[in-house]
């Protein structure tokens, strides 16, 4: 009988070439014993926030530092680490992945951001975990988490009678999304909740208080109800989502959620808006004592590194967030050597004692032929295959000469990958099915393949493609460098700080696109906008873009005042590109691809795949530069 493989055609591929590990929610097979000891640390950390049991709505904080996980070289298992994390710690915290972000003075916006994104991603794998049919979000969680911890206290105080009151408390707080189904209108708490919300409103408020919860926003538990007791895809969830990101509500919108005159601050100014989004991260945080913590994971921090400006703020936002933010945890991961050189330089004094160093361990030859085995199994390998591959081990011994050598999981895939692609040294042909025989020396895969291939990660991750002005700004900031068409520049745009990137072109009649990154539908926000571009531009000449993802609603809405404004403005100076899914997987894989290779993590340098990008992107450069059409003259009477 022939041994289990795959077909020929996909034998010939290589079960050790994907040494690259981005998503820490994956599913992913670990070695045994593997960094166990930093993993170990990490956990006892949590322990800490969480234990003894803190009494809902306790504030609790960290004194020691964040720890800094550090791989002496790439691939050591950084991002496999936090994945790690993120299975251990599934149903016990609310888990952020944090990419870097790109604007120094709108980095809460930019955090806030992300931890909405993240909490769009399921709050446990079991595909039980679901209210009506869908699957429940983190958000899901933490907004019935909070009601329900809350509802029980006032079960407990006597507030809210019922016949058994320790027992409905201890469901309530047990089983928080199976008690309030809020979506149900059907369901006895949802219907009960509902009808009592605004007699029980200010007792909630007073429960809030006495728990030592202060927040920095009012309307947070109107805004939680009116999340919870919408079904994904409703208006009503995406106004939540609108007021829980720092964005602008009118007067109507905030009805729709409940909100009272007051509870729906409006921010226009750059820094109003980053403000803002800092107390709702605190806010978040000081809820979290009701349900869960937070653990906030900062990765591929070496990308802080080419600014000095941008790594003081990266180090004063964990200080800050470490010192300010309760009930929260923070785990950053960098490369020893970019970390030490490029970004740890700049930070302030104060601010690097924030961090506590925690290095990881490469494998040992144990945990190396663990690794084989794991691949080969992925693989339906036969035991016959494996063994031939295996050999008689001297190719190991060379590698681990004694029980102390030990190599980062990366290299150590490559070493198999080379020994996988030369079978004549290892396997004999009578046992090798057709095709493996066949297959070259590993190819090292082009800029253009590994971008297809970001790409298509990208678009399996639907909750990443949200708006994300970061990856847009890096895009037109950084990655459209050393063009000679024309020339980016950061911070030279419009007074205000709307447009914050400015592209010139050369000679002496110099056309400038400048560039701004609104994540709302505020219809005030793009009026300020509309005007600081009307002013900015010169007459038939500059123009300002502005970029929407597929998600985001249209831009004029329906019944804004502005609408016809901006239908003018369209046809001169004002530009909105909207971007596809496609287009916008490709664009934020591009991002993903600079930074792992300023990482690292690729056998390219950031400088050429930040070359390649240039004109690789052409289209869209172009798209950007293209001028609207002169308007049409008036017909003749």
């Amino acid at each position: 009988m022939p041994p289990t493989a795959p077909d020929d055609e996909s034998f010939a591929l290589d079960p050790f070439a994907d040494w690259v590990f981005h998503e820490p929610r994956q599913p992913h097979a670990s070695v045994a014993g593997l960094n166990d000891r930093a993993l170990g640390r990490l956990l006892a950390q949590f322990k800490r926030l969480t234990l003894p049991t803190p009494a809902p709505g306790q504030v609790r904080r960290l004194s020691e530092p964040a720890p800094l996980v550090v791989s002496p070289q790439p691939g050591y298992g950084k991002s496999h680490l936090l994945g790690r994390l993120f299975a251990a710690l599934e149903g016990r915290a609310t888990l952020i992945y944090v990419a870097p972000f790109q604007s120094p003075g709108l980095c809460w916006q930019s955090i806030l951001l992300r931890t909405i994104q993240e909490l769009a991603f399921p709050d446990r794998a079991d595909p039980a975990n679901t209210i009506l049919g869908e699957p429940a979000t983190q958000l899901d969680a933490f907004a019935h988490g909070v009601l329900a911890h809350l509802v029980a206290a006032l079960i407990e105080s006597g507030k809210a009678e019922h016949a058994d009151p320790a027992g409905a408390a201890a469901w309530l707080r047990e089983r928080p999304l199976e008690s309030f189904a809020l979506a149900d209108p059907a369901h006895p708490w949802s219907h009960w909740l509902r009808t009592v919300f605004e007699g029980f409103h200010h007792e909630m408020e007073v429960q809030l208080r006495r728990a030592g919860v202060v927040l920095q926003s009012p309307g947070w538990l109107r805004v939680l109800l009116a999340y919870a007791a919408s079904r994904p895809g409703d208006e009503v969830r995406a106004l939540c989502h609108g007021w829980l990101s720092g964005q602008t509500l009118e007067p109507a919108e905030a009805a729709r959620l409940g909100l009272r005159a007051g509870e729906s601050t409006p921010a226009d100014l750059p820094d109003q808006i980053n403000e803002l989004c800092w107390r709702r991260l605190l806010d978040f945080c000081q809820l979290a004592g009701f349900y869960r913590p937070f653990v906030f994971c900062f990765d591929q921090t070496e990308a802080y590194g080419h600014s000095p400006v941008l790594a003081r703020s990266f180090g004063t936002a964990v200080a800050q967030l470490h010192l300010s933010a309760a009930n929260q945890m923070l785990v950053i991961t960098a490369n020893q050597q970019p970390w030490e050189e490029t970004v740890a330089r700049y930070l302030e004094n104060a601010d690097k004692d924030r961090f506590a160093p925690l290095p990881l361990e490469g494998l040992n030859r144990a945990q190396g032929e663990e690794l084989i085995r794991l691949r080969c199994r992925q693989w339906e390998l036969s035991g016959e295959i494996i063994a031939a591959f295996f050999g008689d081990g001297h190719w190991l011994e060379e590698r681990f000469p004694t029980g102390r050598n030990r190599m980062g999981t990366r290299q150590f895939l490559q070493v198999c990958s080379a020994r996988w692609n030369q079978p004549e040294g290892w396997c004999k042909a009578s046992i090798l099915p057709a095709g493996i025989g066949k297959s070259a020396a590993p190819v090292l895969p082009t800029l253009t393949e590994l971008l297809d291939r970001y790409t298509e990660d990208a678009l399996g991750k639907p909750q990443r493609l949200g708006y994300n002005p970061d990856a847009l700004r890096w895009l037109v900031e950084d990655a459209a460098r050393g063009r000679t068409d024309f020339t980016p520049a950061a911070n030279a745009g419009s007074p205000r700080g709307d447009l914050p990137v400015v592209w010139s072109s050369p000679g002496g009649k110099r056309v400038k696109v400048f560039l701004g990154f609104e994540p709302g539908d505020n219809w005030k926000r793009w009026r300020a906008i509309l005007q600081e571009a009307r002013t900015t531009c010169a007459p038939g000449r500059d123009k300002a873009v502005l970029f929407r993802t597929s998600e985001q609603a249209a831009i004029p809405g329906e019944r804004w005042a502005i609408a016809e404004e901006i239908a003018v403005a369209k046809r001169s100076f004002f530009d909105l590109i909207e971007l596809d899914q496609n287009m916008t997987a490709e664009l934020y894989a591009a991002r993903t691809l600079y930074l792992d290779a300023v990482a690292g993590d690729l056998p390219y340098r950031a400088e050429d795949v930040q070359a390649f990008l240039s004109q690789e992107l052409d289209p869209f450069w172009q798209r950007i530069r293209q001028m609207p059409p002169p308007a049409a003259e008036p017909a003749p009477r």
